[in-house]
């Protein structure tokens, strides 16, 4: 069966677009994640680029663990970026969050409409690892689009190697 499979072409054209949608999502999660690292090198110092805008966004902490009653929880800064958007950071130690506790709000910098950080009133810079863009959700959308057509190539080439007698 595994040989018949081999030839028939819808199977092999599938496997094809799952390898390349998988390839795609890799590469335009990189370039991304790429972006992100170039941005913050030029806004999150203490000099940001002049491309750079600050904005000042409402900022609350919360404790990921509730029922951790040592301060050794995770904590998690969330920022409104958009009236009704919101971004978080999560995973912080309660050293790294402690500099968001009991403030209204927090200066955020964007690039190019992109959130790059969150600065923290000490100066302290938390990078965004990414931020959603039509870029990315177009990307993410081809590859995951050619990803389905790929499985249901695969399936229908299959179904087709199974109804088909041996010769």
């Amino acid at each position: 069966m595994f040989r018949r499979a081999a030839r028939e072409l819808r199977v092999v054209g599938g496997l094809l677009l799952i390898v390349g949608a998988a390839i795609a999502a890799v590469v335009g999660l990189n370039h991304v994640t790429v972006q992100a690292d170039r941005d913050f090198a030029l806004c999150g110092g203490a000099h940001p680029a002049s491309d750079c805008v600050s904005k000042r966004r409402p900022v609350s902490v919360v404790k990921t663990d509730p029922s951790d009653e040592l301060a050794q929880g995770s904590y998690e800064v969330i920022v409104q970026t958009r009236p009704n958007v919101s971004a978080s950071l999560f995973g912080l130690t309660r050293a790294a969050a402690a500099p968001f506790e009991g403030l209204r709000t927090a200066e955020l910098r964007y690039r190019q409409g992109r959130l790059v950080a969150i600065v923290a009133p000490d100066g302290t810079s938390y990078e965004f690892p990414f931020a959603f863009t039509k870029e990315l959700l177009i990307a993410l959308g081809s590859a995951f689009a050619a990803g389905l057509l790929g499985m249901g190539s695969v399936a229908w080439g299959l179904t087709r190697v199974n109804r088909t007698p041996q010769s």
